[in-house]
């Protein structure tokens, strides 16, 4: 078995890519290195082929908060923003055998601990991942099955969005796809949406991360934009596409038009566009850290398919992580609380 990590301008990483079967945006090397630059992490990736086998698991690697005083080499890592996952294609002992030489390579490398947020959509091997770390379910997250005909995609909107989209409709607001001329207006608006949401200021990316967005991803980004009757941008949000997979990335929507919910013309706009472009799927996502809240809720009304979104908790080196714990002050928390237990929130 030949084991490495990898930086994104390794050819490996594409390489083990066009092997597996299914990816998502959220695996691509150069997605990685965008997520890295703006959270102050190493992207890397471990890989791990033998013959026409392969593992690949995208990570950031961190390095850890001054305040713990560990040594230098030490570092965790956790995969980029989004539904990232641990990708494997081989026989049936291979995730065995890959994950068993991914947490040998991490402690290796002195990588304390791995976070991993798995994706809903793709296949998880959990007997390997549950030999070397802790499955934890976080809640449900919506998408929208875009192999079926349309018309059965239009009765799982709940009676009230159709009605509400076609009075949006009624009324001249429009939907328009890929005018990059609104991108500028779209980040505005996510940045006052976000303040009005008492957002997390991690969820506040500075305008040098949508420029960069844009251009690592290129043909794979879309902006669809609700324009109000006068022009301007009522709501927008970013979509990503690949393999079949449209990810609802990042949204917003103007103050003065929040009571109208412009965001339902878009989403209602996004499966007509993606099932006419051949993709299978629109992963609308979950609430907000996962829970069943409004956001949630507002998602179900598109669709009553669900899957579970989890993540993988992998302690590669138990004594050092212990010593963190200590030095931290924490109580090693139990599988669903906050991991690696020696970090908060606010040191991602």
């Amino acid at each position: 078995m030949r084991v490495d990590f990898i930086g994104p301008s390794d050819h490996r990483w594409n390489e083990a890519l066009s092997a597996v079967a299914e990816h998502d945006i959220y695996d691509l090397a150069e997605y990685a290195a965008v997520c890295g630059k703006y959270e102050s992490a190493a992207p890397i990736a471990f890989y791990a082929s033998e013959g026409a086998q392969f593992c690949l698991i995208p990570l950031l690697q961190r390095s850890l908060p001054s305040s713990l005083g560990a040594p230098a080499s030490w570092s965790d890592a956790a995969s980029p923003y989004g539904y990232s996952s641990a990708l494997f294609v081989g026989g049936d002992e291979w995730p065995l055998r890959a994950v068993k030489a991914f947490v040998g390579a991490c402690a290796e490398r002195d990588i304390i601990s791995v976070f991993v947020r798995l994706h809903p959509l793709l296949f998880v091997p959990a007997a390997a991942l549950d030999i070397a770390g802790v499955r934890v379910t976080h809640g449900n997250t919506v998408h929208m099955d875009l192999t079926l005909p349309e018309r059965a995609l239009r009765d799982q909107q709940r009676s009230g969005y159709r009605y509400d989209i076609r009075r949006l409709y009624s009324e001249n607001f429009k939907v328009v796809l890929d005018d990059w001329s609104l991108y500028g207006p779209f980040v505005q608006i996510y940045w006052e949406t976000m303040r009005n949401l008492n957002a997390d200021p991690y969820y506040l990316f500075p305008a040098d991360y949508f420029r960069d967005l844009r251009q690592a991803l290129g043909s794979r980004l879309h902006l669809l934009s609700v324009l109000a009757p006068d022009g301007s941008v009522a709501a927008a949000g970013l979509f990503t596409e690949t393999q079949g997979i449209v990810q609802y990335h990042l949204s917003c929507t103007a103050e003065e038009h929040r009571r109208r919910a412009p965001s339902k013309l878009m989403l209602d706009y996004a499966i007509t566009w993606a099932k006419t472009a051949g993709n299978r799927v629109l992963h609308l996502g979950g609430g907000v850290g996962s829970r069943d809240d409004g956001l949630f809720r507002f998602k179900a009304g598109f669709s009553k398919t669900c899957g579970a979104f989890q993540t993988w908790r992998v302690i590669c080196e138990p004594k050092p992580y212990s010593e963190l714990i200590e030095t931290a002050g924490a109580f090693n928390v139990l599988p669903e609380g906050f991991f690696p237990a020696y970090r908060k929130p606010e040191d991602r």
